[in-house]
């Protein structure tokens, strides 16, 4: 009798750490042959000793991550627009395949003009606009790929029309148990000084109730949030302290960081011990 013809195996390539990225363009058109190219690929992937498997599930063939998850064994990684990623350990021991982002990272501008005035704000939506006579800084979440002085200017240009120069981060606050719809994710937030371009606020009417410029002072008076809690010492430290300053640096890699560069936010002058000078206080530093 005729042997049956073997299934084509999905295409894709191997890892840093030994495991398979399927390219999604290697799909089949039909369920019945993702399955059966499934069924041989991880045959095939097993024999070779590989770890883990991904597998980027476009739009268009939703019906095929039943088949994965509940016959063969994959699990969720993570979900974008358009698309579902799906893993599966298939290595000896246990998986070692990371979690999705465990955190959402945000900015807050505090903004200030030529006569030491700062940007205040008060939001139509959100936790903040619960409190109806709050003053807040524009603040919001960075976009994927923007550098945190980046995605300064750009929430402080969106929610008041103000352009500004970025003079430093101010603070970083770390807070877990995120919002439910964000998956309970971690947040850092970092706080930045900025030095407004010009003063004409056109706020933004979908997001904002008011802007104005306030004094500093009539700011850290307001009685949300009290003296000596975490935000009123934010603003403290953002509008009192000196900002960290910000440099752009050349890798010596770019296997998964294109473009070459990457920005490091620090103390200017800060002193410290040359650790590289004294391998004895080093290795104590350790211990």
């Amino acid at each position: 009798c005729c042997e049956v013809p073997k299934a084509p195996l999905f295409g894709g390539k191997i890892d840093l750490y030994n495991g398979v990225v399927v390219d999604q363009k290697t799909l089949p058109q039909t369920l019945a042959e993702f399955k059966d190219s499934l069924e041989a690929s991880l045959d095939h992937w097993q024999k070779e000793g590989r770890n883990g498997v991904w597998m980027h599930i476009p739009m268009e063939h939703v019906e095929y991550v039943p088949v994965a998850t509940k016959q063969y064994g994959f699990d969720f990684h993570h979900a974008e627009p358009g698309y579902v990623m799906l893993v599966k350990w298939i290595g000896k021991g246990h998986s070692t395949i990371p979690g999705n982002a465990s955190h959402t990272v945000g900015v807050g501008a505090f903004v200030l003009n030529d006569k030491g005035e700062m940007l205040a704000v008060r939001e139509k939506s959100g936790p903040a606009a619960q409190l109806k006579t709050l003053w807040k800084v524009p603040t919001g979440l960075i976009d994927l790929g923007e550098e945190v002085h980046e995605a300064a200017v750009r929430e402080v240009r969106e929610e008041t029309g103000i352009d500004a120069d970025f003079e430093g981060i101010s603070s970083i606050r770390m807070a877990h148990g995120g919002p439910k719809v964000l998956g309970g994710k971690s947040n850092i937030y970092f706080t930045v000084r900025m030095t407004a371009k010009n003063t004409n606020i056109v706020a933004c009417t979908s997001e904002i109730a008011e802007a104005k410029w306030m004094k500093v002072e009539d700011f850290l008076a307001q009685p949300k949030p009290p003296a000596g809690t975490l935000y009123h010492e934010i603003s403290r430290i953002a509008l009192m302290d000196a900002p960290i300053s910000a440099k752009k640096f050349p890798l010596w890699t770019t296997v998964h960081r294109p473009g070459g560069f990457n920005w490091l936010y620090f103390v200017p002058g800060a002193k410290h011990p040359d650790l590289t000078s004294n391998p004895e206080y080093f290795n104590s530093k350790l211990v």
